[in-house]
């Protein structure tokens, strides 16, 4: 089995990464990106794009995943922001759908929806509008909310609500207020070994767990 992940350097990419090339073979790892941390191997390749262009492979896929992602503080304007989010991540599925992917996973966001009055929310929803568009066999959208895991940067107001969220007990709200990276990464690789019966799902924040 072979898989693409863009985005793989971020949170959620080196967690599902962790659970899968355990498991490989029988899985291939393709990490897609501007840059690999982990050592090439016989289960893991690398492709390096700034996915304004992605590259011509010849080897067919048997799912991807889309883990890209950006702030609008880190892009520095809307623009930038919707090229990230939008343009290079519906580039990949296309890119993911030429090479003959069948089964497709996005993580989105909580409170994607393409008419919201909210920009990223607004973004997160025509993304996944587009590449339903693309007819995979399968299609799983996860929206979590704040993603609770170890970031190397620092960003005062996630450290807050992290810290919010250890305090909670396990409830509807805690699962509203965060998605631990650990927990999400388990429920896409358990779907990538057993994919869903429905053509397209989507797994809101309540079905991601709160921690135990």
């Amino acid at each position: 089995m072979r898989i693409a992940i863009a985005g793989a350097t971020g949170l959620v990419g080196q967690a599902v990464i962790t659970e899968l090339l355990p498991k490989a073979p029988p899985w291939h790892v393709e990490v897609v990106g501007r840059r690999n941390l982990w050592p090439l191997s016989a289960s893991l390749s690398f492709y390096e794009t700034d996915f304004k262009s992605l590259p011509e492979v010849s080897s067919p896929l048997d799912a991807a995943l889309c883990c890209l992602g950006t702030t609008l503080k880190k892009a520095g304007s809307k623009a930038a922001f919707f090229q990230v989010d939008h343009d290079f991540s519906l580039q990949f599925a296309s890119w993911a759908k030429k090479r003959g992917a069948k089964q497709f996973a996005l993580i989105s966001s909580l409170g994607a929806n393409p008419e919201s009055r909210f920009f990223y929310s607004k973004v997160k929803g025509q993304l996944e509008a587009k590449i339903k568009e693309l007819g995979f066999q399968t299609l799983v959208i996860y929206r979590p909310s704040l993603l609770i895991g170890h970031r190397s940067e620092k960003r005062a107001l996630e450290g807050l609500a992290q810290s919010l969220y250890q305090l909670l007990p396990p409830s509807s709200w805690q699962a509203w207020l965060g998605t631990p990276v650990s927990t999400l990464a388990k429920k896409i690789t358990s779907h990538l070994e057993k994919p869903p019966k429905e053509p397209f799902i989507i797994c809101p924040a309540l079905e991601l767990g709160a921690h135990d």
